[in-house]
C-alpha cells in the first residue's frame, strides 16, 4: 500500500490503541502482540465514514532478572523516556509520535483523534481488507507491527450535465426539467442548492423547454458560498462572513471551481461553466462524496444513497414539491445568521476532524485556493425569465429546423468518436453509455449544435479524474493495484497543469484535465474536425 503521508481522508469509527510494554526495568521493550490495537469496545475494525479519539496506552512492569527481550519486544535505552511513531497506511492519526516515561504515570495513557482515508472503488464496498500498524521507537530500535482489519465505505459520486441530465448516488439517471431552486443534496449539516432556469435557447418551447443551472450554493457546519452566473461569467460570493468550514478553489485554466469541506477533503463540488449556441452559459455540478456524510440523513434531488437504485424518486413533479425552495427565500438569499435556517452548525465530529491532517494533494492540482477576504458578502436573487405565451413551433424557422436535423443526424457517431477517442477511463467512468446517449445527443440534437460534444467529452474527462484520484487517495489497494492507478493518471497526463496528449494538436487549451478544444474540433487531443 502507498504511505498514509501521501492519500489521507474518510473518516473512521471507534479507536483504542493499546501498546504494552512487555516486562522492562529502566527501558522501552516494546511488545505489540495481538489485540496490542483495537476499535470500539475491544474490537479489530475499523469502518470509514467515523472520527474518533484514540487511546495509546503504556503499562510499565519490572522486568524479571536475567530475562531478554522476546521476539516481539524490542529493548531501549534504559532510563530513557520511549518515543514511538505509530503509523499505518490508509489510517491518518492527528500526531504520529508519543513520548512515554516509565517514571512519569501521567505520560502512560494518550489520546490522538484518527480516522481512514477517503472513498475507493465501488467493487470494495463492505470489504474489510488489512492494515498494517507499525509501532516505531525512535532510538533506532526494531519496529513491531499488528495487523487490523478496516472496513471500506466506497464515495459517493452524483452529478448534473447540461440540461440537466442527472446522475445520482445510486447511479440512476434521469432529466430534471423543472425551473426554480431545489435542494441537490443534503447530509446532516451539509447542503447544495442548485437554481436552474429554462434554457434560453429553448425557452420558445415554453414549459416543454429544458432548464439549466444558472446557481450553485453550498453550506457547511455555518459556512456558505454561492456561485451564480452574470453576463456569461461565474460569480463568486459569500453568505456568512467567515468560511472556515469550507475551502474554495479556483481552476488554474478553464471556468469552475472546487469547494472542498474544510473537515474533509475527499467531500468537494465542482462546479464548472459550460457554453450552447448564441453564447448561452451554464453550470455543470458535480459532487463527491465520503463515508463522512454517509447516514440516514442523506437526501435530494439525487438521493438517499442507500445503494439501492428502485426506491430513487425521478418523477419530476414530485422532486420539486419535495426539494423545491422559494425563490425568496433560499441559500442564494440568506446572509449570516439568516442562513441558519437552512443548516445547523458544527458537530462535535467535525471539531475533531477539523484538527487532523487533510492535505490530498492530488484533489488540489490544478487548482489554486481563493482567500475568504477576496470574496464578497453578497447575495444573489434568482429570478425566471417569463416563458412565452404560445408555443413557437420549430417548423416556423426553416433554416433552424435544417441545422437540428443535420445536428440530429450526425451526433450520435460524433458523440460516440469524442468519448471513445479517451484511453483508459473506461475504467473509471462505469457510466460511459450515459454520457454519449444522454447527455450528449439529446443535447446536440435539441439545440441544434455539435459542439456539445466537446463539452461532453470535457466533463467526461473531469469524471475521469475525479474517480481516478479518489481511488488513489483511498490507499485501499495494495502495490500492484496503486501502481497501475498511478500509470494509468501518468498516461492521461492528469496532473496540476498537464502537457496534454501532443499538446492539443494545437487546436486546444490544455487544463488539468486534459484538452479543451476550439470549435469544430474535439477528441482526447482535438484530433477529431466535424
Amino acid at each position: 500500500m502507498l504511505s498514509s503521508r501521501l492519500l489521507q481522508s474518510l473518516l473512521v469509527s471507534a479507536l483504542a490503541v493499546s501498546a504494552s510494554l512487555s516486562p522492562a526495568s529502566a527501558s522501552c521493550s516494546l511488545s505489540f502482540g495481538k489485540g496490542g490495537l483495537s476499535f470500539g469496545k475491544g474490537g479489530s475494525t475499523i469502518r470509514d465514514g467515523d472520527v474518533v479519539t484514540a487511546t495509546v496506552k503504556f503499562n510499565p512492569a519490572q522486568q524479571q532478572q536475567g530475562k531478554t527481550p522476546t521476539q516481539n519486544q524490542t529493548p531501549a535505552t534504559p532510563g530513557q523516556p520511549c518515543k514511538v511513531e505509530v503509523s499505518a497506511p490508509g489510517l491518518t492519526f492527528g500526531r504520529k509520535v508519543f513520548t512515554f516515561d516509565p517514571q512519569d504515570p501521567s505520560t502512560h495513557e494518550q489520546s490522538v483523534t484518527c480516522r481512514t482515508d477517503a472513498g475507493s472503488a465501488p467493487g470494495k464496498n463492505g470489504a474489510t481488507i488489512p492494515v498494517t500498524v507499525t509501532f516505531k521507537p525512535q532510538s533506532g530500535q526494531t519496529p513491531t507491527t499488528q495487523v487490523v482489519q478496516r472496513q471500506v465505505v466506497t464515495a459517493g459520486k452524483c452529478s448534473g450535465w447540461g440540461d440537466p441530465h442527472l446522475s445520482t448516488l445510486d447511479g440512476v439517471a434521469f432529466d430534471f426539467q423543472k425551473a426554480g431552486v431545489f435542494r441537490l443534496f443534503e447530509s446532516r449539516n451539509f447542503q447544495v442548492q442548485v437554481f436552474q432556469e429554462k434554457c434560453a435557447p429553448t425557452i420558445k418551447q415554453g414549459e416543454r423547454s429544458p432548464s439549466c443551472y444558472q446557481g450553485v450554493s453550498v453550506a457547511f457546519a455555518g459556512s456558505v458560498v454561492r456561485f451564480f452566473l452574470q453576463n456569461g461569467q461565474i460569480v463568486v460570493g459569500k453568505g456568512t462572513s467567515g468560511l472556515q468550514w469550507l475551502l474554495v478553489e479556483k481552476l488554474k485554466a478553464g471556468e469552475g471551481y472546487r469547494v472542498f469541506t474544510a473537515v474533509d477533503h475527499a467531500t468537494y463540488v465542482d462546479v464548472t461553466k459550460g457554453v450552447w449556441i448564441n453564447n448561452y452559459a451554464y453550470l455543470n455540478v458535480a459532487l463527491q462524496v465520503s463515508a463522512y456524510f454517509k447516514d440516514a440523513s442523506v437526501n435530494g434531488l439525487m438521493g438517499n444513497w442507500n445503494e439501492d437504485k428502485k426506491d430513487d424518486v425521478v418523477d419530476n413533479d414530485k422532486l420539486a414539491t419535495t426539494y423545491g425552495s422559494p425563490l425568496t427565500d433560499n441559500l442564494f438569499t440568506c446572509l449570516n445568521d439568516g442562513c441558519g435556517r437552512f443548516m445547523r452548525g458544527p458537530e462535535l465530529k467535525d471539531d475533531l476532524a477539523r484538527g487532523l491532517p487533510n492535505t490530498m494533494e492530488l484533489l488540489h492540482q490544478g487548482f489554486v485556493p481563493v482567500e475568504d477576504h477576496t470574496i464578497q458578502l453578497r447575495a444573489f436573487e434568482p429570478k425566471l425569465p417569463p416563458l412565452p405565451k404560445r408555443r413557437v413551433l420549430q417548423a416556423d424557422d426553416p433554416a433552424a429546423l435544417a441545422v437540428q436535423a443535420d445536428a440530429a443526424a450526425r451526433a450520435p457517431q460524433l458523440c460516440a468518436a469524442a468519448i471513445n477517442s479517451v484511453p483508459l477511463c473506461h475504467k473509471y467512468v462505469a457510466n460511459r453509455g450515459f454520457f454519449i446517449s444522454t447527455v450528449c445527443v439529446p443535447d446536440a440534437s435539441l439545440v441544434g449544435d455539435l459542439a456539445v460534444a466537446e463539452n461532453t467529452k470535457l466533463s467526461y474527462l473531469r469524471e475521469c479524474r475525479r474517480e481516478l484520484d479518489s481511488r488513489i487517495e483511498a490507499n485501499t489497494t495494495g502495490t500492484a493495484g496503486t501502481l497501475e492507478l498511478l500509470s494509468d493518471r501518468l498516461a492521461l497526463k492528469f496532473g496540476d497543469l498537464s502537457t496534454c496528449e501532443r499538446d492539443c494538436n494545437g487546436r486546444g487549451d490544455c487544463l488539468a484535465a486534459g484538452c479543451h478544444c476550439n470549435a469544430g474540433f474535439t477528441g482526447y487531443a482535438c484530433e477529431i474536425q466535424y
